[in-house]
């Protein structure tokens, strides 16, 4: 299948490298999708992910790190003609991000957040999404936490003993990712 990696904000497209070797290595034709996560707006990433999708074969699984499963939602929303078969989500604040809302309220920080959404409240997400969708949270990650990634209607979801980027670098994770592309769980 055809799979297009999202990386969060301010990780370089290289944090992703290792899973997508390990995807590929599994057979999976995989892309990744890069983006300025420090310049705004959030809505042209996501149209500039959009025309990605439209412009390559189908079907498509998509997985997004962080801010970068933000972004699939909203490009999967804008583009209704795609055959999505999955999306995962690492860590992805479904809903919102307490430690980025804190780091908001300092004043003067807003600078180093002009990538995110308003408020960092997350983005709509109404269920059911197109294809397969789970998410995998880090139990040591203090960005997301593991209650905050969970999409917010039922749906596979696996917390590994990992922190943030950590998720991206381990094996257990692909592996996880994998299952899910071929059983549509996590089991």
């Amino acid at each position: 299948m055809r799979l297009i990696l999202v990386h969060g904000y301010l990780a370089p497209t290289a944090l992703l490298w290792p899973l997508a070797r390990r995807l590929a290595r599994r057979g999976h034709e995989v892309e990744l999708f890069d983006y300025p996560s420090r310049t705004p707006p959030f809505d042209r990433h996501a149209d500039a992910l959009a025309q990605r999708l439209a412009a390559g074969h189908h079907p498509v699984g998509l997985i997004g790190h962080s801010m970068g499963g933000l972004l699939i939602h909203r490009a999967v929303a804008a583009s209704p003609d795609i055959d999505v078969r999955a999306q995962v989500f690492l860590a992805t604040p479904h809903r919102g991000a307490a430690a980025v809302r804190r780091l908001a309220a300092i004043p003067g920080a807003w600078r180093f957040a002009t990538g995110m959404p308003p408020g960092a409240a997350g983005v709509d997400v109404t269920a059911p999404l197109r294809g397969t969708a789970g998410s995998i949270a880090g139990l040591r990650d203090v960005m997301v936490r593991p209650h905050e990634a969970a999409l917010p209607f039922p749906s596979p979801c696996l917390t590994l003993p990992y922190g943030h980027n950590e998720l991206v670098l381990r094996g257990r994770t692909a592996d996880a990712i994998a299952r899910f592309l071929d059983t549509g769980g996590f089991d």
